[in-house]
C-alpha cells in the first residue's frame, strides 16, 4: 500500500479545516504524527489514537504523549460514565483509545 503524509493529502485536496484525526496504525503512530506537523500547528485537531505498549521495541505510549505535548496536546480518556478525563501514564499501557486535545481547544 502506498503511504502519503497527512500534510500532503490535506494540501493536495485543499482542505480548509481538519477538526479530528483518527490514528490506528499498529505501532506506527509516531510516523503518522511525523507526517502531519502542519496540521498539528495550523488546525490543532482533536486526535483519537489507539495506543498500547504491547511490543517494548516499538514506541511507547509515554513517548507518543511526550511527542504530542511538545505541540501543545494533552491526553484524555473516556471514563466509565463516558466523561472525558485527563490521562496520566502510570507504567505499562496494554491498550487504550486516547483523545488528544490541543491546549487552545481543551474540553
Amino acid at each position: 500500500v502506498q503511504a502519503h503524509c497527512v500534510d500532503d493529502v490535506v494540501t493536495e485536496n485543499k482542505f480548509t479545516r481538519v477538526d479530528l484525526v483518527k490514528i490506528d496504525a499498529e505501532s506506527s503512530e509516531k510516523f503518522v504524527l511525523m507526517g502531519m506537523p502542519n496540521i498539528l500547528h495550523n488546525f490543532k485537531p482533536a486526535i483519537v489514537m489507539e495506543v498500547g505498549d504491547s511490543d517494548p521495541s516499538k514506541n511507547s505510549v509515554s513517548d507518543l504523549i511526550a511527542m504530542l505535548a511538545k505541540d501543545g496536546y494533552s491526553p484524555f480518556y473516556w471514563n466509565e460514565t463516558q466523561v472525558l478525563k485527563a490521562y496520566a501514564v502510570a507504567g505499562h499501557v496494554p491498550y487504550a483509545n486516547l483523545v488528544f486535545c490541543h491546549k487552545d481547544r481543551q474540553p
